[in-house]
């Protein structure tokens, strides 16, 4: 037995050696009554063979006695063994839609997992580093590892099948039976996979000015926003968010927003260590308190950039909510007389870039000098006639600055907050833009802004019920783009 010649790597035998305990200095032989040995901590044992040998780091301690009885110095050997191969496993299935992606794992519980490799049909071998994806077609997979020890586990396989779908109509509705259903409906569309999102932002669905902040926040998190009553929490939300696997969540606003009730069903569900609220004195110091936290998750990923709206009214703010939840930019709120409060210029205390939200007769040119001697970047307002041309140039803003997308542009109505609040996050996670228009009439600048980008649409979303955008607009829309539902 020699620790130095091993059959594996990195001094591991992986096969259990033969080991025997003799003395072998022929000055001693007649002296010696017998040689002890043991392993680790166990008991002594008169020489031989060793048992007991098993696969992990060992201590094999020796000795011998003389007739005298007195006692050689202890020896020591230290060697390892590992006899087992790796274990892969693959959480492929037999069936899959569109495409597949499928992930290794491999476990060794002695030595550890060296390295794991692959092979796509009659492929050539490679080393596995993430998960694999796979479009439509039959195919097979082939995986095994080898441990630190040199085992070279036996190949696995996988046979798995990946159908394509007939191509979708251009036509993505986004609607639910109430402004609550929808907002449901909303984050099914952007996490389909069950188990996909840790934290849920929550807002009231009975009013805006807590939950313009919320789509920065949903981006920051990577979580949708659930719209709640003021003090009850439908049950097709904590069945939403049993679904998504999450294990916290966001409340935003006082208690005058989202009641305690619903903070304690929110306790019940997940626990109370698990449910937090930002709120402020009022609107504009929620908006702050929500920035900061957007600010303080994303941390050195920040990168400066902010909004800045009226705290007067609500379009403008959603209309560039997909941008918010993709760049996970957050909002500030100015008063529409007074501006910028001393509490919201120190909050903004990491921004050093700004886009104003709307034209001057709701951020008034007194607030935008303030924030051009504030900030060390560059501030500029985007902003239209009104608030359906104000959507049209965030969009236009997001497509060309911010490598956004006219395709599954969003329609929703401009004469409510809920519907795009939620869609918001759908879209901002397409890459996508969204426009505003009223309930009965298609806005003609939306009109305008879907043809003249028709070309780079293929898909119209639609956010919200017939009541939110009438299938008379929602028919003016597909035409404008030159889409055929």
């Amino acid at each position: 037995f020699d620790p130095a010649e091993t059959d594996g790597l990195m001094g591991w035998y992986v096969t259990t050696p033969s080991i025997s305990v003799e003395a072998n200095d022929p000055s001693l032989v007649p002296r010696v009554e017998r040689v002890e040995w043991k392993l680790g901590d166990g008991d002594w044992v008169d020489g031989g063979d060793v048992s007991g040998v098993t696969d992990g780091e060992h201590v094999l301690y020796h000795r011998a006695i003389e007739v005298e009885s007195s006692t050689n110095p202890t020896r020591t050997v230290e060697f390892k063994v590992d006899t087992a191969p790796p274990v892969t496993t693959s959480d492929a299935l037999a069936e899959y839609v569109d495409s597949a992606t499928i992930s290794l794992e491999a476990t060794d519980a002695v030595s550890g997992v060296a390295a794991t490799y692959y092979r796509i049909g009659d492929g050539e071998a490679a080393a596995y580093d993430e998960a694999l994806t796979f479009g439509p077609g039959t195919h097979e997979l082939a995986y095994w590892s080898v441990d630190v020890a040199g085992n070279v586990e036996d190949e696995n396989s996988a046979s798995f099948e990946v159908s394509g779908t007939d191509p979708a109509p251009p036509v993505i509705n986004v609607a639910g039976a109430n402004r609550f259903a929808t907002a449901i409906e909303a984050s099914k569309l952007a996490y389909p996979e069950d188990g996909s999102v840790d934290t849920v932002v929550i807002a009231t669905g009975m009013n805006w000015p807590d939950a313009l902040g919320g789509t920065a926040l949903a981006g920051a998190v990577d979580g949708p926003i659930l719209l709640v009553g003021t003090d009850t929490v439908p049950a097709g939300v904590l069945a939403e968010i049993t679904r998504l696997g999450a294990t916290d969540a966001i409340i935003l606003g006082g208690t005058a927003a989202v009641g305690p009730a619903v903070e304690t069903a929110l306790n019940t569900a997940l626990g109370a260590a698990n449910v937090d609220r930002i709120a402020g004195t009022d609107r504009y110091d929620t908006a702050n308190q929500v920035a900061l936290e957007v600010i303080e998750i994303l941390d050195d990923e920040y990168d400066g950039m902010a909004f800045v709206a009226t705290g007067g009214n609500f379009p403008d703010a959603l209309a560039a909510a997909p941008l918010a939840a993709a760049q996970k930019w957050p909002l500030f709120l100015a008063n529409p007389t007074t501006g910028l409060s001393p509490a919201t210029v120190a909050a903004m205390e990491d921004v050093t870039d700004a886009l104003i939200l709307g034209g001057t007769a709701v951020v008034s040119p007194q607030t935008e000098t303030v924030l051009d001697n504030l900030l060390t970047g560059d501030v500029e307002r985007l902003a239209g006639a009104d608030r359906y041309a104000t959507a049209v140039d965030v969009a236009t803003y997001a497509v060309e600055s911010a490598d956004h997308v006219w395709d599954r542009v969003g329609i929703t109505t401009g004469t409510d907050f809920p519907d795009a609040l939620a869609g918001g996050v759908v879209q901002g996670k397409a890459g996508s833009v969204m426009l505003l228009t009223t309930p009965t009439v298609l806005n003609a600048d939306t009109a305008t802004a879907l043809t003249a980008n028709a070309a780079e649409i293929d898909f119209m979303t639609f956010f919200g019920g017939t009541n939110a955008v009438t299938n008379v607009v929602r028919a003016a829309a597909l035409a404008a783009a030159g889409l055929t539902p």
